[in-house]
């Protein structure tokens, strides 16, 4: 996985993310969220809270992992997954698995800001790029696919029989 929850919050802010992980009830605060990811007892918060809690925190990681299999399709034809921890926790990998997590994590396209869009549209066109090799991962050689040089046929392909002597 590329992010964690926690770096969700610091880049985004326990407000924003208690937003985007409340549910319908309304019981996921921003104090509440800030308490589970400090790892704060929750004894002062009812039963239905910290069900709530677990439950958004639960959703949290698995758009997370969504996320970083959906890169980890960009980067397969061009790495060797797993990445080496120096680069699978680089800031351009990282950022980029935040900003798809919070507009996956925005459960209404309408609500979806513009902001947030041009994000994630930069991002998917970021994994286009390292894709067809426009664009490179720092400190991670890339590999050929399928360690041989692909060639393609571009015209027609002459006949095996001559036809001047017919």
């Amino acid at each position: 996985m590329y992010a964690t929850v926690q770096a969700l919050a610091l880049a985004f802010g326990t407000r924003e993310l208690s937003q985007l992980l409340c549910d319908e009830q309304g019981l996921v605060s921003e104090p509440l969220l800030s308490d589970a990811l400090n790892e704060i007892p929750l004894d002062g918060y009812t039963t239905e809270e910290q069900a709530a809690i677990q439950r958004a925190l639960l959703r949290a990681n698995t758009v997370l992992d969504r996320q970083s299999v959906f890169i980890n399709g960009h980067l397969t034809g061009r790495y060797p997954l797993p990445l080496p921890l120096s680069a699978s926790t680089s800031t351009p990998l990282q950022e980029c698995c935040l900003a798809l997590t919070r507009a996956a994590l925005s459960d209404d396209g309408d609500n979806l800001s513009e902001l947030v869009a041009e994000e994630r549209k930069f991002w998917r066109k970021w994994l286009k790029d390292i894709e067809t090799g426009k664009a490179l991962l720092q400190g991670v050689n890339p590999t050929s696919l399928g360690g041989a040089e692909q060639q393609r046929l571009t015209g027609q392909a002459s006949s095996a029989i001559n036809w001047n002597n017919y």
